[in-house]
């Protein structure tokens, strides 16, 4: 027992954090919100509560909530770290990622503007934190329809993966795959093909739920581009593939027996 309003709430969020590792997300959230209506609680302390309850609503896909969530996270450590630190541009881009989800594209982009602008001017744009976010800041510019610019921060995006974690790394080949996504939108079928299967060559593991999806994208390009026998190949192995690990109620298991169909 203790009456340090700070030490209390230092011990609830250590609670929350024991409550999430068994997949009580919403105890542990509401733990968290209980944490940040002590008003006389330090500020660092309500920071990673809201940084936190933002975290956990994005895994329930509470997009909305997780907004609200890092906009206070962003405010607090702007106060406590300055605009310079690096809590503050991670804060900036988690709350992009957020309005990227809701296709709010210009509060995106001017999220991860200012993200991507402090991390260079702290980094010299040298780290894997601004590969990430020239990475999701082409998304956004993809969506806006400036491909020019999109393309240019993919490439940025894959120099310093490639650098720092290698062209067989996870980081590098999810690079690639937005590339490939960028190039099928504007019909560059031999080059997105190309890419979407450098990307696959970082999975060893058949099942690895992230390569079938890069294996989802790359039927997408066959279909776009009319190989249809070689989207309905590839379609019928993602499906067995999908049987094998339970994954038949799940949203792409369905959307690959539609594409076949």
């Amino acid at each position: 027992q203790t009456n340090d309003p700070n030490l209390k709430s230092r011990i609830l969020i250590w609670k929350a954090e024991a409550i999430k590792t068994v997949n009580s997300n919403a105890d542990a959230i509401q733990i968290l919100l209980n944490v940040t209506k002590d008003l006389t609680i330090h500020d660092t302390i309500q920071y990673e509560a809201n940084f936190n309850i933002g975290m956990l609503y994005y895994r329930e896909s509470k997009i909305y909530d997780a907004t609200n969530a890092f906009l206070t996270a962003k405010e607090l450590s702007k106060k406590i770290y300055g605009q310079d630190h690096r809590t503050y541009i991670s804060c900036l881009n988690n709350l992009g990622q957020m309005y990227k989800e809701q296709a709010k594209y210009k509060d995106a982009e001017i999220t991860f503007l200012e993200a991507k602008n402090l991390q260079f001017k702290n980094n010299k744009g040298l780290e894997l934190q601004y590969a990430k976010i020239c990475n999701n800041l082409g998304d956004v510019y993809c969506a806006l329809n400036k491909f020019d610019k999109a393309e240019e921060l993919y490439q940025v995006s894959l120099h310093i993966k490639e650098r720092t974690s290698g062209r067989n790394s996870k980081d590098y080949s999810k690079t690639l795959y937005n590339l490939a996504k960028y190039y099928d939108a504007l019909g560059k079928f031999n080059l997105a093909l190309t890419t979407i299967d450098s990307a696959c060559l970082a999975y060893r593991n058949s099942e690895d739920l992230d390569l079938l999806k890069m294996k989802d994208l790359k039927s997408i390009i066959y279909i776009h581009h009319e190989k249809y026998t070689d989207a309905e190949k590839l379609l019928l192995d993602l499906l067995e593939t999908r049987k094998k690990i339970n994954q038949e109620e799940s949203s792409e298991y369905a959307l690959s027996l539609m594409n076949i169909g």
